[in-house]
Formats: structure tokens, C-alpha cells, sequence
């Protein structure tokens, strides 16, 4: 956990410098930067199976791509996507350990669960309506 806690806090102090520079280059190429670097990271997981790498490629371009195309909105809009996953993640964590009885899919993840994820969806959809 206390490693979760401070890649959790250098993730924020670097998310507010990036966003910090929003209108500028900086944020163009600290995006570019973490979608190579979440490219890599893909590659590299998925060597074997080279049609499921491509696929998740494309997966994560258009995830970064959409972050570009809302820069013209200003920060609202990425606000609410940022913790639209915040609420995700949290939520899914909590929904899986209190009430976790079903495995989502052992193989991949041992740890997730259908209530988990239900929980994640549930927390998403709260958040970003009260946002």
C-alpha cells in the first residue's frame, strides 16, 4: 500500500505540472510521451500474440487521440474523464474487496470480480454526473 501511495502522489504532482502547461507544447509532448511509453509497455506484454498488441495499440491511440481533440474544450472535460477513472478504479477496489465473491477472470487478473467491476461502473456513472 505505501507504495501505492506514492506512485499515487508523484502521478499527481506530475499530472499538475502537465496540466499546469496545458496550452503549451509541454502538454502535446507529455502526452506523446505516456502513450509511447503505454505503446511499449503493451508491445512488450503482448510479444506473442502480435494481433491482440495491435489491437490494444489502436485501443490506446484512441484513448490519447481523444485527450488531444479535447484540449480545445478547455480542462472541464478532461477533468471529468480523469476522475471518471479515479472513480473506476477506486470504486472497483472497494466493490471487489467488501463484496468480491465471483472471479472475473483468474487467469489475467486473480484478484478482480464481477462485483468489483459492477462497483466500478456504479462509482463511474456517480461521479461524473455529480461533477
Amino acid at each position: 500500500m505505501k507504495t501505492r501511495i506514492i506512485s499515487a502522489f508523484v502521478g499527481i504532482v506530475l499530472l499538475s505540472a502537465v496540466l499546469y502547461f496545458y496550452d503549451t507544447a509541454i502538454f502535446d509532448i507529455a502526452l506523446i510521451f505516456l502513450a509511447s511509453v503505454a505503446l511499449f509497455e503493451m508491445i512488450k506484454c503482448c510479444k506473442s500474440k502480435p494481433v491482440i498488441a495491435a489491437l490494444m495499440c489502436l485501443y490506446i491511440l484512441a484513448g490519447f487521440y481523444s485527450w488531444y481533440k479535447l484540449r480545445p474544450l478547455g480542462l472541464y472535460p478532461l477533468f471529468v474523464v480523469l476522475i471518471g477513472a479515479w472513480g473506476s478504479d477506486t470504486g472497483g477496489y472497494f466493490a471487489g474487496y467488501f463484496f468480491g465473491k465471483h472471479k472475473l477472470c483468474p487467469k489475467i487478473s486473480p484478484k478482480k470480480s464481477v462485483e468489483g467491476a459492477v462497483g466500478g461502473v456504479i462509482i463511474t456513472i456517480l461521479v461524473t454526473n455529480i461533477v
